[in-house]
């Protein structure tokens, strides 16, 4: 489905989260597996992502600020799991197992984003979108999980490209990870 167009001097801007080679390979090679329909399309390697915040449309002052907070963002290195496809809808995605890392770095990015006066509208689960045609497709089964590591959190501006509806991702601000933090799924709590 193409995108509208911006209005002029906006940028449609998202925060995600960009795979590591080993989980791009992994996911190309589970899809390499998979019986899929010739007429249908994937979600071209390079543009694989687990989306944080939403996209909207933002003038250049809302970037900068979004930028600035961006660099203020504080988490530790994660690892998400990828356990499940899922169709819904029209799109084909495989989910992440319940993350709370994952949960509290979208209300760290949502908070950032809200004290810079550029707040997203929406925070997703965890999930990677594989196909958004995959309309009457049943869901391939996941022989084995996925694991994400997650090290850097990205500002991307997604674009149109003379192909209509082609989208392209430009990359305009990542934060990376603090070793010295310890993210919420680290930790473990038992009783004996």
């Amino acid at each position: 489905m193409p995108l509208p167009l911006p209005a002029p001097g906006l940028r449609r801007l998202f925060v995600c989260l960009l795979p590591h080679e080993p989980a791009r390979h992994a996911i190309a090679r589970l899809r390499s597996e998979w019986h899929w329909p010739a007429h249908r399309w994937w979600t071209e390697s390079e543009r694989l992502h687990v989306t944080v915040a939403d996209p909207l449309y933002y003038a250049d002052a809302e970037l900068a600020r979004l930028r600035e907070g961006l660099r203020q963002l504080r988490f530790g290195p994660f690892t998400l799991r990828l356990q499940r496809a899922h169709v819904g809808g029209s799109h084909l995605v495989l989910q992440a197992t319940p993350s709370p890392a994952f949960k509290a770095l979208q209300a760290e990015v949502a908070d950032l984003a809200r004290r810079a006066h550029a707040p997203f509208w929406h925070r997703p689960g965890a999930h990677v979108t594989l196909s958004r045609d995959a309309l009457g497709v049943a869901p391939p089964r996941l022989p084995q999980a996925i694991d994400w590591p997650v090290s850097e959190v990205c500002l991307v501006w997604l674009q149109l490209t003379p192909e209509v509806g082609r989208r392209h991702y430009e990359v305009l601000a990542t934060c990376g990870a603090s070793e010295a933090l310890v993210a919420p799924a680290q930790l473990s709590f038992g009783f004996q």
